[in-house]
């Protein structure tokens, strides 16, 4: 349960605040300014893209942390548990803004000029590398929790 809860609220709270830091960055490097910039653009749009993708994240957050725990009680290594954890990552990492898009494709109808596959094909990798740095997230707060590992006792 508290596995669940943790990544709920990691994914649904962080999720699309990391979602628009990486949309907005541009690769190269960074001034002070820049940050600031991009600091403040996060902080300014998180609370609409919280209310555009947050209920799924939060919903799938709570499945990758369930996810998590039980990869990690049933893996021998913590090597084995990253490779799991960034495949979890990826695969709930994407499902987040396609959820999303079908509902409200659903919901509104098609538009003029709208392309669903266009969106989707745009938003997926961020989404997938979004997914992946809120797993490696969710399964540090678990191992600082000491919520990993709980079916590891041997009996010899």
């Amino acid at each position: 349960m508290k596995s669940a809860l943790i990544g709920a609220g990691i994914c649904g709270i962080l999720g699309p605040a990391i979602a628009l830091a990486l949309f907005n960055i541009e690769m190269g490097a960074f001034s002070i300014r820049q940050c600031i910039t991009l600091v403040y653009l996060v902080l300014k749009e998180w609370i609409f893209a919280a209310a555009a993708i947050g209920p799924e994240a939060f919903v799938l957050g709570a499945a990758a942390g369930c996810l998590l725990q039980s990869v990690a009680d049933r893996c021998r290594s913590m090597k084995a548990t990253l490779v799991a954890a960034a495949m979890i990552g990826v695969a709930l990492g994407s499902a987040v803004p396609t959820t999303a898009l079908l509902i409200a494709y659903k919901s509104s109808g098609p538009r003029e000029g709208y392309s669903l596959k266009g969106e989707m094909r745009s938003s997926l990798p961020v989404a997938a590398t979004t997914g992946v740095i809120c797993a490696f997230l969710v399964l540090w707060v678990l191992h600082r929790m000491h919520l990993l590992y709980r079916l590891k006792k041997r009996t010899s």
